[in-house]
């Protein structure tokens, strides 16, 4: 039995515990109200966040992809300009590409300007769509900073073209580089009408609307140094084109278009250090299993670049692992600054060193053991011949190994 002490204890021990409780209802209810209260403050905020959901723009953007945490971005400007007719600049649709993939979309204001924010460093294309009264054309843009300012962008209207005889002319840039001639992929052309467009990832390239006279093309590209070609647009009666002369050959518009088809080109590789290329791959008929002459681009591709030693008891360098874009091209800058030879290899490739009795190293090997790359001995090495040469860009364009699945 307790006594009076006991009993006052007890009461005691129970009444703290009562005040402990009831301290902790108070500050679990207090916290409960600063996280609704943020979260209240949070949602109301973030949906006049300019910076807050991925690319934006001055006015309407539809974005298709959230840039990486930590990426460096920034924004890109620009303008539309009218040439010819007089036609308005203002809430012209223009598109911002990068590799093929449409990255956000917005429409110009008044004085034909727009832009576009939030936007990771990199190269993009700024595009103009084609529509029922004015033509489609595209510019490329380098966003290396906080900002770039696209040059200005042509509005060329189809409803005020007057009685000029035009013609749509088509074809398809290639440039001989490393021996072999490849589609010259994103490069920018510039009609001296001032239209603006840019070849695709196989070079191909559409110029619309093209005036009949002494027409000039001039064609950039980064890394490699400026060209331009001239060709004449003919008319016979003032009325229409007859034909298109280029390069000493005669081409006569077919349903008012004319096609040049394939325009090699002889490049100079201008100072960089820089290798670029695309990866393709041959088209297998689906019914004989056949394989055909076409080529496609390989997006998503990983593979690994290496220096090759100048002897064979030194060890290879890797330089990187690559991963082609949706249009199959890769890149990578600021490569040393000295002669070396490079080599593409397919991604797992090691090296191993080969020893002699006395335990000194007589050659240096690579190897993969992953699937297909097995099947036949160096079936992994893609390509060793390319030789880079200081300050100079090197266009490494690979075609894969041809196996029935892999």
């Amino acid at each position: 039995m307790l006594n009076n002490t006991g009993k006052f204890s007890a009461l005691k021990g129970e009444r703290g515990m009562k005040e402990k409780y009831a301290m902790f209802k108070f500050i679990f209810a207090s916290l409960a109200c600063c996280l609704l209260a943020a979260a209240m403050i949070t949602g109301c905020g973030g949906s006049n966040n300019p910076a807050g959901t991925g690319l934006t723009s001055a006015t309407t953007s539809t974005t298709t992809d959230t840039p990486l945490i930590g990426a460096i971005t920034g924004s890109i400007t620009g303008r539309i300009v009218s040439l010819g007719g007089g036609g308005t600049v203002d809430s012209i649709p223009v598109v911002l590409e990068q590799n093929s993939a449409v990255i956000a979309t917005t429409q110009t204001i008044t004085s034909g300007a727009y832009y576009f924010a939030n936007v990771p460093q990199g190269i993009y294309v700024v595009r103009i769509p084609a529509s029922t009264s004015y033509s489609s054309s595209a510019v490329l843009v380098d966003l290396s900073g906080t900002t770039a300012a696209a040059t200005d962008l042509p509005l060329i209207s189809t409803l005020s073209l007057g009685d000029t005889p035009r013609v749509k002319i088509i074809g398809t840039l290639t440039a001989a580089l490393n021996g072999k001639a490849e589609g010259l992929s994103v490069a920018q052309l510039q009609l001296d009408t001032g239209y603006k467009t840019v070849t695709n990832a196989f070079g191909y390239f559409e110029l619309p609307n093209v005036a009949s006279g002494e027409r000039r093309l001039n064609i950039t590209k980064p890394g490699m140094s400026d060209y331009s070609l001239s060709f004449v647009v003919k008319s016979l009666n003032g009325t229409s084109v007859s034909s298109v002369a280029y390069n000493g050959e005669t081409f006569t518009p077919v349903a008012n278009t004319t096609a040049l088809g394939i325009i090699p080109l002889t490049y100079e590789l201008a100072p960089s250090t820089i290798i670029t290329g695309t990866v393709k791959q041959y088209v297998r008929n689906l019914i004989t299993g056949q394989l055909t002459s076409e080529k496609v681009f390989v997006e998503g591709f990983n593979f690994d670049i290496w220096i090759k030693p100048d002897v064979i008891t030194k060890p290879y360098t890797r330089v990187s692992t690559i991963v082609t874009e949706n249009d199959g091209t890769f890149k990578i800058e600021n490569l040393p600054v000295y002669a070396f030879t490079l080599m593409a290899v397919a991604s797992g490739t090691s090296q191993f060193a080969v020893y002699d009795v006395d335990g000194r190293v007589t050659e240096y090997k690579l190897q993969n053991n992953n699937a297909p790359w097995t099947i036949a001995s160096d079936s992994f090495v893609f390509t060793s011949v390319y030789t880079v040469t200081a300050d100079k860009t090197t266009i490494m364009d690979i075609v894969l190994p041809t196996f029935q699945t892999w």
